[in-house]
């Protein structure tokens, strides 16, 4: 038995679950259903408020504060590619995730997470108001008095962009290019404009500012597909493939990212549907690659003044928006390593469940651990050769992609890494016997690599929590009064009994009493 007579499993119980990134309702019903004796969800709760959480917190700060130094080294600055997750679909969401990558070394440089407010509509007013709920006090039972941190989803990018390079700029860290998706859906409210607030913040102090091109390509793609919906413009889908390509070869060939050069690229594309491949452009005076003849060419080339050209043209190609992304195009690094990096939070953190403030950052912290120890090489057969797997993505839309298959997680290296680490910091008397920072954050790493470890872990974590329990719970509350307050708590809260009487005065309109 431990401090308080608590078991030794169920401390690790709570810290394989959480660490793990499994739901602790449903892997304790599983357990439960099975017939093993398990703590309750409270318990469950209860350990990640005062002992998983700050571990977690801990862990990724070393992690973070090593990826720093290893930043500060690199020359140039740092390439970092940033994006913003929503916590579930729409525009209702709780927390939105802004996650920088440093595009060079494939590592999460710091996650921030905002959490917004939400706003009832008119309707659930005027729902109030058929009960005789118009007083004052009622009304503010339902009015958001006070936002906890941004009014609502959409302003959850920008404020966290902004923390990042706050903190960037506190670790003296100079960011040398900062690559987006283009933030068309804020160009409506300027001070939501991303692209604006990057050019007045930061190009001054020498930051380039680009877009991811999958982005642009996509939208691209989604206005061929409908300008080919028309009978006289069937011809455009055989130019889709192509188009999406050209834009590819825009970036992809202006290593120097001249957006003069980009634009006389891309408005080449008028001409080279005609099959003129001669442009009185100078920064682009000829078509790069030779025309195609015979069986290659299997387009027909389109006229000039017919309706098929002038969609192609004038509708998709020549706009004003599209030239202005095109010249900012990113002709390097990507973003495709944060679309990688989302995919894993869903492991930790899935959509259709609900978390504290905590609960959500802790996973996301969780997710970006994992991600910046989990690069593996791609496997090899037995005669050396590397393996490859064919698939069919729907996005393709029937055609085949070849990916590289990678090497299983090998969790022993990761292992080997974090012991020596904890054995420098024990000689250097960093880290003492008694510190349950060690015990987790050796867990964490090491449960998943032999039954062995686990085995040790488990006499090492009974006797560094004997020694001092009240460590983290004390760093545990200190982080739970520090966080934003739940968005219940912003509203003035309604008597039960009261709430109670309403939901039961209320008619339904599909289940009439007769």
């Amino acid at each position: 038995m431990l401090h308080r007579n608590m078991p030794t499993c169920n401390l690790l119980l709570s810290g394989a679950i959480h660490f793990s990134g499994c739901l602790a309702t449903q892997t304790l019903r599983m357990l439960t259903l099975f017939g093993l004796q398990c703590i309750s969800v409270s318990s469950y709760f209860r350990h990640q408020r005062h002992y998983t959480i700050p571990v977690i917190i801990q862990a990724w700060q070393n992690d973070q504060a090593k990826n720093f130094s290893d930043h500060r080294a690199m020359d140039g600055g740092i390439v970092v590619a940033g994006d913003c997750r929503s916590d579930s679909p729409g525009h209702c969401a709780k927390y939105g995730s802004y996650t920088l990558i440093e595009d060079r070394v494939n590592k999460v440089v710091d996650v921030q997470l905002v959490q917004c407010i939400i706003m009832l509509g008119p309707a659930t007013l005027r729902f109030l108001q058929a009960f005789n709920t118009t007083s004052t006090l009622h009304l503010h039972c339902y009015v958001m008095l006070q936002s906890s941190e941004v009014p609502n989803s959409t302003w959850c990018e920008i404020e966290g962009l902004k923390r990042s390079i706050s903190l960037l700029r506190r670790q003296d860290l100079h960011l040398s290019t900062l690559i987006t998706d283009r933030h068309r859906q804020a160009f409506t409210i300027k001070m939501l404009n991303i692209a604006k607030w990057v050019r007045e913040e930061l190009c001054p102090e020498g930051t380039r500012h680009y877009f991811d091109v999958w982005h642009i390509g996509k939208s691209l793609g989604k206005a061929l597909d409908t300008a080919s919906k028309d009978r006289q413009c069937d011809q455009l889908m055989l130019w889709r493939p192509a188009t999406v390509n050209h834009l590819y070869w825009t970036a992809a060939s202006t290593q120097d990212g001249n957006p003069a050069v980009m634009e006389a690229k891309w408005r080449s594309l008028v001409n080279h549907i005609q099959d003129i491949h001669d442009h009185d452009t100078p920064a682009f005076s000829s078509c790069a690659p030779a025309p195609l003849e015979g069986d290659q060419h299997d387009k027909e080339w389109l006229e000039l003044g017919t309706a098929q050209w002038q969609q192609q043209n004038w509708s998709i190609i020549t706009r004003t928006f599209l030239l202005k992304d095109v010249r900012q195009l990113s002709p390097q690094h990507q973003t495709f390593s944060l679309e990688a990096y989302h995919s894993l939070i869903l492991h930790f953190a899935p959509k259709h469940t609900g978390f504290s403030y905590l609960g959500m950052y802790s996973r996301l912290l969780l997710a970006a651990i994992h991600y910046n120890n989990s690069h593996r090489e791609t496997a090899q057969k037995s005669d050396g050769t590397e393996k490859y797997c064919v698939r069919y993505p729907r996005f393709r839309k029937g055609a085949f992609v070849v990916r590289p298959i990678k090497e299983k997680a090998s969790y022993g290296k990761q292992c080997h890494a974090v012991l020596s680490y904890f054995d420098m910091a024990h000689e250097a008397s960093v880290i003492s016997d008694g510190d349950l920072y060690t015990v987790f954050y050796h867990y964490y790493y090491c449960l998943q690599v032999m039954q062995r470890y686990a085995t040790s872990l488990m006499e090492v974590l009974r006797e560094s929590y004997t020694n001092s329990p009240k460590a983290l719970q004390e760093v545990g509350a200190n982080l739970s009064a520090s966080a934003p307050a739940p968005i219940a708590k912003t509203f003035t809260q309604i008597p039960k009994e009261e709430a109670v009487s309403l939901y039961l005065a209320q008619q339904s309109r599909f289940n009439k009493a007769n």
